[in-house]
């Protein structure tokens, strides 16, 4: 006999992925289930559990200003299919930072301080219609 050690390649590619060098058995398990009748919703997870539609990143894309932002910032925290978002969530500079990357038009007045004004000046007003809605 000659003295062949055993070879082992591993190759990766994308996803998630364990490497069990002990493992004697490994099973992996996908159930999907879906109805015709029901229409999948397209949300984005900005924050958390902070999810949104397609129609919030809409608006972030048309904010030109701050104040803009804070419109749809307080539209959303009024809204009530975004649960975890509220009026203290909503003036935190980690929540709406994370905004920033969807808003390509804002380019002034983005610091900290100013979108936090904004957005505490907008939630202290009383509602109004949704922003970019004409009358």
């Amino acid at each position: 006999m000659t003295d062949e050690k055993a070879t082992v390649n591993i190759n990766i590619h994308g996803g998630n992925n364990q490497i069990l060098p002990n493992a004697t058995h490994a099973e992996q398990h996908f159930h999907y289930h879906t109805t015709a009748a029901a229409e999948p919703l397209s949300r984005t997870r900005i924050y958390n559990n902070v999810e949104v539609d397609a129609d919030y990143i809409d608006k972030f894309r048309k904010c030109c200003t701050a104040s803009d932002l804070a419109k749809v910032v307080v539209e959303m925290v009024r809204d009530d299919s975004i649960p975890y978002l509220d009026r203290v969530l909503a003036v935190k500079a980690e929540f709406f930072t994370r905004l920033l990357p969807f808003c390509p038009n804002l380019k002034k007045g983005i610091t900290e301080s100013n979108l936090r004004a904004q957005i505490n000046k907008e939630l202290s007003t009383k509602p109004s219609r949704p922003y970019g809605q004409q009358s």
